[in-house]
């Protein structure tokens, strides 16, 4: 249910919402093994921390996301490491993603 409502507040850019409900789902981590609802929730919290220009939080969200996305075999993967590369860019990260 939350993985839903993180997506529509992402879909129709209310921010306040996602910023109000995502803090609840990370407590849920623990209860969600389901790797694919667990990518669509940290996908979206990643994408809202790279808005807020908190780089560093918004590259750790990205990397959960694809590390569940690779787990459950969703396509979007390659698309989530465009973004992991591009927060690990801005925040100036040692990661060598050519390696």
């Amino acid at each position: 249910m939350f993985a839903l409502e993180i997506q529509l507040c992402t879909e129709i850019k209310d921010k306040k919402r996602l910023k109000r409900i995502y803090p609840q789902t990370t407590q849920l981590s623990a209860v969600i093994n389901d790797p694919r609802t667990m990518g669509i929730i940290k996908e979206c919290g990643g994408k809202m921390y790279l808005q807020e220009k908190r780089r560093d939080l918004a590259q750790d969200e990205l990397f959960e996301c694809f590390k569940n996305y690779q787990d459950s075999g969703n396509l979007k993967a390659k698309h989530i490491l465009v973004y992991l590369i591009l927060a690990s860019m801005l925040s100036k990260s040692e990661i060598n993603f050519a390696e």
